[in-house]
């Protein structure tokens, strides 16, 4: 899954079609002979870039009555695996954490009801939802590298997909207070590529403009809950302060701001708009606008789609 170029994947994504019903997704799913899920199991799949409020928004679905379980970027150690030039303080912690067989971690990430479950235990007082909880797994869209495939086992009833992207501008400021970015770390190719993929396999998919997300958490959440089929939980408006435990090894370098955050008004507001960028980061910033545009103008269709339930 190798993402393709910039131009290229614009141009199919141009002649994609714009949105697909989640009734005949599902059914499409089924003549294809994948494994079909029950219908009281799913699994949701947020693939957003990098400081796109993606941790919070993990937080944010721990809280919903009908979610068993989080997974944290279970594809990290994979994409480490295969970029070992790339430098990460805790490589040798995610390594002895999880495993670097990509494709095999996709694989099991079904529903216990048709094989192989997510390797965890249902979250502390969500033991009695058992295999029948919501499983909601956060995804880092350059994890998605290599010759992974989301098809057959990903696209069948059952699995719901969200991209999310934010304005390079905001991503690259952000994470340059930790790491130096290029095009490689934002992660925008391989998100307009995951849509491609999706869209051909005409599995359920919602994308979202995750400065929406922070702008208006409720609005966009009550989205995401009406397209993955889960119903609203006012709970995931607020959480605890401090970290989960379902939180991956990198956690204390990245997290900082959502550990000190009880909801998305602290989370959102932890770091303003930049008004300016280094001059180093524009001709990056400017390379990423076309990838993040392809995304959000699908993003606008889809909150039409799902306004009536939002």
């Amino acid at each position: 899954a190798d993402a393709m170029s910039g131009s290229a994947l614009l141009e199919r994504e141009g002649a994609a079609v714009a949105a697909l019903d989640v009734a005949a997704a599902r059914g499409a799913g089924a003549a294809r002979g994948g494994r079909a899920c029950c219908a009281p199991c799913r699994v949701l799949h947020v693939w957003s870039g990098p400081r796109c409020l993606s941790t919070s928004c993990l937080y944010a679905f721990a809280q919903h009555g009908r979610v068993a379980r989080v997974l944290d970027e279970p594809l990290y150690a994979h994409w480490l695996h295969r970029h070992p030039e790339v430098e990460r303080p805790y490589k040798e912690a995610l390594f002895a954490s999880q495993s670097s067989d990509g494709q095999d971690v996709l694989d099991r990430l079904v529903c216990a009801e048709t094989g192989s479950s997510p390797e965890t235990a249902p979250m502390e007082g969500k033991e009695a939802l058992g295999a029948m909880g919501v499983t909601y797994v956060k995804h880092i869209g350059k994890f998605y590298c290599g010759n992974l495939r989301l098809a057959p086992q990903l696209t069948a009833p059952g699995h719901y997909h969200v991209v999310m992207a934010r304005d390079p501008e905001r991503v690259l400021g952000s994470f340059a207070e930790v790491v130096t970015p290029d095009m490689a770390e934002t992660g925008y190719p391989e998100l307009l590529q995951i849509v491609h993929e999706l869209d051909e396999a005409r599995a359920p998919l919602l994308c979202v403009d995750a400065n929406e997300l922070a702008a208006d958490a409720e609005r966009t959440l009550r989205r995401m809950c009406a397209f993955s089929g889960i119903g609203w939980d006012e709970g995931m408006l607020s959480w605890d302060a401090g970290g989960r435990p379902e939180d991956g090894v990198w956690a204390p370098y990245w997290y900082g701001s959502v550990h000190a955050s009880t909801g998305f008004e602290r989370a959102a507001g932890e770091r303003p708009p930049r008004a300016q960028l280094p001059d180093a980061l524009r001709p990056l910033a400017e390379e990423c606008t076309p990838l993040y545009r392809a995304i959000v103008e699908r993003a606008a269709a889809d909150k039409v789609k799902y306004a009536s339930s939002s």
